[in-house]
């Protein structure tokens, strides 16, 4: 075995220092609004596309530098808590351990994080809420980098308050909180039954696709490990992967492994040995855009069909899954996610999706708009846009009609 390393070793892992690639509109956003401003961001984009490791990069690898101006940011995995009670205790135990590690901690502030976690059958949030203002009397500034924020929308729901008690730690005692999540914090306050002005006060800081130029970096990065790339196998890591970080630096892995112990370079086999990951994260995010609402929209897109734009959702472009290419079809960030969305594409007049068949139970119960908007976490827009595309599949004029051909056919109770 040719004895050379391999730097996409960890891929799936958070990255950063010399590993981390690019982002640099984002890293820039996060100093300027986070840093500077001490306001409040959410990084949002699809999963496995970098948003934790741009976090870690901006915040956590610079710890040492913004203690210096008295900033400290702490990190929670929002995932790991199952209601609001234990989130806020696990939050004031985390901030007393960085707090203790950077040698910031006051008696004042160990009593304050006592008092908290004294009797855990008498949580009392205003002890919670003490804690942070004697952070604040110190002259320093916790910021909170709550990871897998998603799973709030869950841990959230029987208390929709959490989002005014998050909001005031901010408000009073100078904290500034920074979200990782697929969906933005208005839609995980509308999932939870909220109804703050929490979302409000977010920036959000949107993370897709690796630019070209980012790509390149990747190229560079398989060449310095050794390996002579030819523009063919280049073009075929472009073909599959676009500029998918996760997907590329997957592959990009398998290419050194099978380099390493085969001395030659064989991008064919690289691919096939991650076929079945690469069909698994598809699976995984066509699932995600049919609850969401948007792979109806995105077959549509790509193949050319009248759509109108006020019903093509701002965060769709954003994350970069699909954008507008010639003779007004859209391109997705692979040629081959494209034709694997071609092979689940539904072939027979009527045939609906998982999200369409939500939409239609609702509408045949008589449910508006907006109401089925609010059931299932997604915008009147979309529902609209699913609504039309109902109606032309069933071959109906109007929602009645749609409702009643789908009994007729038993997609229905």
């Amino acid at each position: 075995m040719l004895e050379i390393a391999n730097p996409f070793a960890d891929y799936g892992a958070i990255v950063s220092g010399n590993r981390f690639i690019g982002r640099t509109h984002q890293l820039l956003q996060i100093q300027r609004r986070v840093i500077e401003n001490g306001s409040n961001l959410s990084i949002v984009g699809e999963r496995r596309v970098g948003k934790s490791s741009l976090a870690h990069q901006a915040l956590i690898v610079q710890a040492n530098e913004l203690h210096k101006q008295g900033i400290v940011p702490v990190w929670i995995d929002t995932a790991t808590y199952g209601d609001p009670h234990h989130l806020f205790c696990g939050i004031v135990k985390w901030c007393f351990w960085e707090l203790e590690d950077c040698l910031m901690l006051s008696r004042e502030l160990r009593d304050a994080a006592q008092a908290v976690h004294g009797d855990p059958a008498r949580f009392d949030y205003d002890q919670v809420q003490f804690f942070f203002q004697q952070i604040h009397r110190r002259g320093l500034r916790i910021v909170l980098v709550f990871d897998e924020f998603d799973h709030v929308g869950d841990i959230f729901r029987t208390e929709p308050n959490t989002f005014h008690q998050l909001s005031a730690m901010c408000n009073r005692h100078q904290s500034t909180i920074v979200t990782v999540s697929r969906r933005s914090v208005r839609v995980l306050e509308q999932r939870a039954g909220a109804d703050t002005p929490f979302a409000r006060t977010f920036e959000p800081c949107y993370v897709g696709m690796f630019t070209p130029d980012e790509m390149e970096q990747v190229i560079i990065r398989i060449v310095r490990a050794g390996l002579a790339l030819s523009q063919n196998d280049i073009t075929q890591i472009h073909e599959h992967c676009g500029g998918h970080p996760f997907l590329f630096d997957m592959v990009a892995s398998a290419l050194i492994e099978h380099f390493r112990s085969k001395a030659c370079i064989d991008t064919d086999v690289a691919i096939d040995q991650n076929a079945a990951q690469i069909y698994e994260y598809y699976e995984d995010l066509v699932e995600r855009l049919d609850a969401d609402g948007w792979l109806a929209l995105i077959q549509a897109l790509i193949h050319g069909e009248p759509v109108i734009p006020d019903d093509i959702p701002p965060e769709l472009q954003k994350y970069e899954i699909v954008w507008p290419g010639g003779n007004g079809k859209y391109v997705t960030f692979s040629h081959h996610f494209k034709r694997y969305l071609d092979r689940i594409r539904p072939r027979q007049e009527g045939e609906l999706t998982k999200r369409e068949l939500d939409i239609l139970r609702l509408l045949a119960l008589g449910r508006q708009n907006k109401e089925i908007a609010r059931a299932l976490s997604i915008s009147p827009n979309t529902v609209k846009f699913h609504v039309t595309n109902l109606c032309t599949k069933l071959g109906a004029t109007n929602r009645g009609e749609a409702a009643a051909r789908a009994r007729e056919l038993q997609l229905i109770p």
